[in-house]
């Protein structure tokens, strides 16, 4: 990820690696890797990691980027031309997934961190937290949600973009320009991984609602995934996926229900 950035188009002012483990954090020193480490042992869940390397930026532009993530060569360069032409407060791009499995239908694409939005710049609810950029100054009052984003309760990134729009009253931007192409271990793509995973991204979209969170976009995604339904009659296996996925959101959704927000969710 690092060498990707330092070979870009243009290169960003600074590198920020937000590392909990010791190990690691000691390799990338002694590797002389150019960017700045900070150590944070107790910021476990992937919010706390996104929120301490916010506080230590510089720079008037945050961008976030997961570390099974390589950005395109113009990721920077594409940042730096949205925010001067749209004066956006949050930006997020197209996160390709390389080695989504063949059989997982593309409506399920953002199961494995794919993004499925239209290839045009417009306003959605929330970007992908794995590329997403944020203004710095608004980050002095707005964090990212410690209780989301660990390996169950996921929608860190639909809670901040949320509550940036309550206190600005602007929508986050989407542009398939600003791209990074996801890598994910090859565990978190096998079929039992991908059918729990759906399950709890049910379960997290309960716990959104009970935040004050709009659902107006994934109820479009499901009619969107009916009226696809017709397209996969000659791919059985992912036809299967198909409703059997929606199925386990929908169970997750309603399961959802019965948790208790406000608490720290076990991952």
């Amino acid at each position: 990820m690092v060498n990707s950035l330092m070979s870009s188009d243009e290169v960003p002012d600074e590198i920020l690696l937000v590392v909990d483990d010791t190990d690691a954090a000691k390799m990338i020193l002694d590797l002389s890797i150019p960017a700045r480490v900070i150590y944070a042992p107790d910021a476990k869940p992937m919010t706390d990691k996104r929120n301490e390397g916010a506080k230590y930026a510089t720079g008037d532009i945050v961008a976030f980027l997961d570390d099974d993530e390589i950005p395109d060569k113009e990721w920077v360069k594409n940042i730096k031309k949205i925010y001067r032409e749209y004066k956006p407060i949050v930006v997020g791009g197209k996160v390709i997934t390389e080695n989504a499995p063949q059989w997982l239908p593309n409506e399920f694409l953002w199961l494995v961190g794919g993004t499925t939005f239209p290839g045009h710049v417009h306003e959605v609810r929330n970007t992908w937290g794995g590329n997403t950029c944020i203004l710095r100054e608004i980050l002095d009052t707005v964090q990212f949600d410690e209780h989301f984003g660990n390996n169950r309760i996921q929608g860190e990134d639909v809670m901040i973009c949320s509550e940036i729009e309550r206190k600005t009253g602007k929508r986050a931007l989407y542009t398939p320009d600003i791209i990074v192409y996801h890598y994910p271990d090859e565990n978190k793509m096998k079929f039992w991984y991908l059918l729990k995973r759906a399950y709890w991204q049910g379960v997290t979209k309960k716990v959104l609602v009970k935040q004050g969170c709009s659902l107006g976009e994934e109820k479009d995604h499901l009619t969107t995934i009916v009226s696809n339904t017709q397209n996969y009659l000659k791919s059985p296996r992912k036809l299967f996926v198909l409703c059997l996925f929606t199925c386990a959101v929908g169970v997750g959704y309603l399961r959802g229900g019965k948790r208790k927000t406000g608490s720290k969710a076990s991952g």
